[in-house]
């Protein structure tokens, strides 16, 4: 069940979004396209994607009130952006991943971790729980008690 939604929403929606970008240029090239319509129809888009955002931001900070009214602001002028700016970097990592897996490319990228081998060894070394109940208190009181007891 599953798979022909990720067939279709997530495989081919990169290379479709791919032909939309072709289809609009070729409409340029063409003169096919009413500048006025088409930039009426993308303000519209642009602000519509923008209301789920608004929505999120406005749930949080209703529910849990630790932004402040700058930052918020903030979030708030950056929800339009997600189609012009955000997008075409998913729809980049989405064709991508499209042309690698149709290269028969298996398997996941590795990437090297930043591993701080100096100040590792430079740790002491883990002591056990039985090292660590042997060890006497440091807590002055405890040793009082100790000895009365």
């Amino acid at each position: 069940m599953g798979v022909p939604y990720y067939l279709f929403f997530e495989c081919l929606a990169p290379v479709l979004q791919l032909l939309s970008f072709v289809a609009l240029l070729v409409a340029v090239l063409v003169g096919a396209l009413a500048w006025p319509t088409y930039l009426a129809f993308l303000g519209a888009v642009t602000f519509g994607t923008a209301i789920p955002t608004t929505i999120a931001v406005g749930l949080h900070d209703a529910g849990f009130r630790d932004y402040r009214v700058r930052d918020l602001v903030r979030m708030l002028f950056l929800g339009p952006l997600d189609l012009p700016i955000y997008r075409p970097i998913l729809m980049y990592a989405g064709l991508r991943g499209t042309w690698e897996f149709l290269q028969k490319e298996r398997r996941w990228n590795k990437f090297e971790r930043n591993t701080r081998s100096s100040s590792a060894k430079s740790l002491p070394p883990r002591r056990t729980r039985q090292q660590l109940l042997r060890q006497p208190s440091a807590n002055p009181a405890s040793q009082t008690n100790a000895a009365v007891d």
